[in-house]
């Protein structure tokens, strides 16, 4: 998850400095020792934020705060630049430093959604929802309820006395967990994850740990049904707006809000 949030904060930079690149901000990217293939290449982000810095400059040096081209507001577009700059930062001088960077050095600056159903206890949850940092409402909103979902499926392997995923016998969800491992370690600069491994599945996986371990969840004030459908629908949004980054309508956004308050007040009382 920590990985993906990098990435995701990474494309809206990306995406961002070269609409305006595209748009005519004389911003010279040999400069930066940077082409426009190489731009989309986390690898080369210090020398990417720099260039973002410099767009910022030129934009708000030679355009005023209400100038808009057709709909398109220089200055907006130029907030959301800097937002990412400011999530981003701490990544880069870890690469710079080749240090490992802790989540909550990352994650320190945005506030947390309040997505819980009414008559749930915030501090039960508190080492998911405090210092919360992700790039829009829907992702927050998301990873509050993928990882209440994580701690169920812990407390309930726990209870069965099952320490990890692996032991489940899941060969395919323990081969995506070692290689996730595996590419981690790699880049010190990343995030580090949980200290279980059901942090190194994302959330159709979870899914998938729930349904293929029934005999373990059964009784847990779920339907495999429920789960399943619950889940499917969250991961189709997440997953067209990451890769397309389109933008949620609001009907959208409600029915991931509805669909994440469903998962939690059901899983909650088994926590």
């Amino acid at each position: 998850m920590s990985d993906y949030t990098v990435r995701r904060a990474f494309i809206t930079l990306v995406r961002e400095v070269n609409a305006f690149l595209e748009r005519g901000i004389e911003s010279d990217l040999s400069l930066f020792g940077l082409t426009y293939e190489t731009l989309n290449d986390i690898e080369n982000l210090p020398m990417i934020l720099e260039l973002a810095k410099d767009v910022i400059s030129k934009v708000r040096a030679h355009y005023g705060p209400t100038w808009d081209d057709f709909g398109w507001n220089y200055w907006k577009y130029a907030d959301i630049i800097e937002a990412q700059i400011k999530n981003l930062e701490p990544i880069v001088k870890k690469m710079i430093e080749n240090k490992p960077l802790d989540l909550l050095e990352i994650l320190h600056n945005i506030k947390p959604v309040k997505i819980l159903p009414d008559g749930i206890d915030y501090n039960k949850y508190s080492d998911i929802i405090d210092d919360l940092n992700l790039p829009n409402q829907m992702f927050q909103l998301i990873f509050v309820c993928e990882n209440i979902l994580r701690k169920f499926i812990i407390k309930i392997l726990n209870n069965n006395g099952i320490s990890s995923i692996s032991s489940l016998g899941f060969t395919g969800l323990t081969n995506r967990i070692n290689s996730r491992k595996n590419n981690e370690s790699k880049r010190t600069y990343l995030p580090i994850r949980g200290d279980h491994d059901v942090y190194y599945l994302d959330l159709g996986e979870l899914k998938k740990v729930i349904i293929n371990g029934w005999d373990f969840f059964r009784g847990k004030s779920i339907t495999q049904s429920f789960i399943s459908d619950k889940i499917d629908s969250l991961h189709a949004i997440r997953n067209r707006v990451a890769h397309n980054s389109g933008a949620l309508t609001e009907d959208e956004l409600k029915s991931v809000e509805t669909y994440c308050r469903e998962i939690i007040k059901q899983i909650d009382p088994s926590i």
